[in-house]
């Protein structure tokens, strides 16, 4: 087989989309192989990451609950619920009197509850010297706490703290604890009380240690507390920053969403209180509760903007409008309702809310929706932080540092997971773009090289028709020559026959003349502000000798002013159309209006023929079809109709047509005018022609 030779202006170009598309596909091969192998690896890398930091969370939470003998003195503790009796110690105990905390499955956890606790704990030291040591009690939402120290000898030691009662003890040892400086003699017995009354979150975790194992301790919690701010921080601004940036409030949605959730973790573990806030000692759990109330507001506004819930998954988007709004109601109601009904109202709410959420991200990724892997494994993480800490806050599980604030390393998984998942859709757009980019180019240099091969068929197309049209022309001269005359009777009908076929000849070549012309327009527009009193006198000096021939009544009405579009090609529209209306019509007449309406001109071609019928109006502007009730001796092509509606199409007009059978048709062309200003020009000529 020959192999076909392109000419030298296309190699050019073709080599030249070529490189682009290879270039385009080269950045859109190595963001593929990133995209497949990074987040693989990424995921491997983050659980890797967060299961080091569980580890060291549980391994500093596990020293926080039990630490070194050598720094801790062990208390076996009993509690007594007062009950509201207003007991105090040396009074009759109120039954049923103090119960081994041992009992209780969670211990010193007693949930989220109003009401007035004691503790007990009694033991003789055994220390070799005397010396300070901290009663602590890690709770920073306590409101009031009083600590009653009585040795044997009968003298007691009192201390008064909570965020309800002033905390000059805490400010100056410079912590965040409840911590009451005791100091102990050797070889004394004692008998501790702890009061604590509160309202809302009541685990009481007591121990008593020296003071350089209270300040390990809070510089252990401070570390952690303070690089979850700073990552809660950095996201928050980064994605704010993007927001702004690219004008995508899906973006701003999320840094709105780490902030708050930092706000409210700064409030649960203290931090707040001690740096920020420090004029509202005392609120922290009302702070805690509205940020953990907009945080989820956001969150559930961030995963419908990520996952496009409202045009992709209406029900699950449905679902999510109404959490949103059971969301503002509580917000709305926090002012008014006690801490302890806030508590039972948020914990379960929250998780079925991060419960639907999950399920969304599920369903998004499994249809496939960019970055919705990384999107559930977020959710599903918080998702199992918020039970433990929600359990907890319930009183259902003994307290330890990791499971009371399982919301802190949970969100920062998740914050993390987010951030990825968002970096996963974003090279996945990233890369369906350069795909776009790709198919646009080729299909741009394909459209090019369409439009040159049309150029050269068209110039090609141009030239045989002007050849044939000189010899045609020759012949048609011929005809009318012996028509002058006289001619034997058995010439008069091949004569007329040959007339005829060179009518149809022309006919035939103007129609491929105008659809070359038609080609051309389509790449290179000629439009033009046309007069269409000209075009109008022209089609009546043509078209009305034809109609009188035949035995029709014709009428043109007459229109000043002018319209934007091409005059050879909307001539040749009207022509072919009132063409069409002689040829379908037997008596009557055929009629071109023109009248003014407000988008353009209105041009009618009216005739009282044979109708089109309803089957025949759907493939009335196909090439070569020709209607049925054509005349046998008419030679058309069936292109007249098929240029109309090209030439509607390429020049913005608008073609309607309506038909009776056995009554006649009407075809509406509708051009656009030059201006709103000329329209009003053109009324008042057409008004002034009309009047005179």
């Amino acid at each position: 087989m020959s192999r076909k030779t392109l000419p030298a202006h296309e190699v050019g170009v073709v080599l030249k989309v070529r490189f682009q598309s290879l270039r385009a596909l080269k950045w859109s091969r190595v963001v593929n192989t990133l995209g497949a192998r990074a987040p693989r690896h990424a995921l491997w890398a983050l659980w890797f990451v967060a299961a080091l930091v569980a580890a060291v969370v549980w391994v500093s939470g596990s020293a926080a609950a039990r630490p070194p003998t050598a720094d801790t003195l062990p208390l076996i503790l009993s509690y007594l619920d007062e009950g509201g009796v207003g007991w105090w110690p040396g009074q009759p105990e109120p039954s049923p009197g103090f119960a081994p905390i041992a009992d209780r499955v969670a211990g010193t956890n007693f949930g989220t509850r109003r009401g007035v606790l004691w503790f007990r704990a009694q033991w003789r030291t055994d220390l070799r010297s005397s010396g300070e040591w901290w009663l602590t009690v890690d709770n920073p939402h306590l409101e009031h706490l009083t600590v009653l120290l009585v040795d044997d000898e009968g003298r007691s030691t009192r201390w008064e703290g909570g965020t309800r009662a002033p905390r000059a003890s805490d400010a100056r040892h410079g912590h965040g604890l409840h911590a009451a400086p005791l100091w102990l003699r050797a070889d004394r017995g004692y008998t501790l009380y702890v009061r604590v009354e509160s309202e809302g979150v009541f685990h009481v975790p007591i121990a008593l240690q020296r003071p350089d194992a209270v300040r390990d301790l809070q510089d252990r919690q401070m570390l952690w507390q303070c690089l979850y701010a700073g990552l809660a921080l950095g996201l928050g601004l980064y994605n704010l920053m993007f927001m702004l940036g690219l004008g995508e409030r899906m973006y701003g949605y999320y840094g709105g969403f780490t902030l708050s959730l930092m706000v409210a973790q700064l409030a649960d573990t203290g931090l707040g209180v001690r740096f920020l806030w420090p004029g509202l000692v005392g609120h922290d759990t009302f702070i805690h509760n509205v940020a953990i109330v907009v945080t989820v507001w956001l969150a559930i506004a961030f995963a419908r903007a990520f996952l496009r819930t409202r045009k992709g998954m209406p029900r699950i988007d449905a679902w999510l409008s109404a959490t949103a709004a059971v969301w503002l109601a509580l917000m709305a109601a926090l002012p008014w309702v006690d801490l302890v009904s806030a508590g039972y109202l948020l914990a379960p709410t929250g998780l079925l809310t991060v419960a639907l959420l999950s399920t969304a991200a599920a369903i998004a990724l499994r249809r496939g929706r960019p970055g919705a892997r990384h999107f559930v494994l977020a959710w599903v993480a918080l998702l199992i932080a918020g039970a433990l800490f929600a359990l907890s806050r319930l009183g259902l599980l003994p307290y330890h540092p990791l499971i009371a604030h399982a919301l802190m390393p949970g969100s920062a998984i998740e914050l993390v997971l987010l951030s990825l998942a968002m970096a996963d859709r974003m090279r996945q757009e990233r890369e369906r773009r350069a795909q776009a980019e790709v198919a646009r180019l080729v299909e741009g240099e394909q459209r090019r090289l369409a439009q040159l091969a049309l150029k050269d068929k068209n110039r090609l197309l141009g030239a045989v028709i002007h050849d044939l049209r000189q010899p045609f022309y020759a012949i048609g001269m011929a005809t009318q020559s012996l028509q002058r005359h006289a001619l034997a009777p058995a010439m008069r009908g091949p004569m007329t026959q040959m007339q005829a076929a060179l009518q149809s000849v022309d006919a035939l070549l103007r129609s491929l003349s105008m659809a070359a012309r038609l080609d051309h327009l389509q790449s290179q527009s000629q439009m033009n502000d046309v007069a269409m009193q000209d075009i109008i006198e022209r089609l009546d000096t043509i078209y009305a000798p034809m109609a009188r021939e035949r035995g029709l009544a014709w009428r043109a009405t007459p229109f000043v002013g002018q319209v934007h579009s091409d005059p050879q090609v909307l001539e040749r529209m009207l022509g072919n159309l009132i063409d069409n209306a002689l040829r379908y019509t037997r008596r009557g007449g055929v009629m071109l209006t023109a009248r003014r309406r407000e988008t353009g001109l209105l041009l009618q071609v009216w005739d009282t023929g044979a109708g089109i019928t309803p089957d025949e109006l759907v493939h009335l502007f196909e090439a070569y079809r020709r209607g049925s009730a054509a005349r046998d001796n008419d030679q058309g092509m069936g292109l007249g109709l098929s240029i109309v509606q090209r030439g509607a199409r390429q020049l913005g007009i608008h073609l309607s047509v309506r038909s009776v059978p056995n009554r006649g048709s009407c075809f509406s062309l509708l051009v656009p005018w030059v201006s709103d200003a000329f329209g009003a020009r053109a009324e008042a000529s057409q008004d002034m022609r009309t009047r005179a």
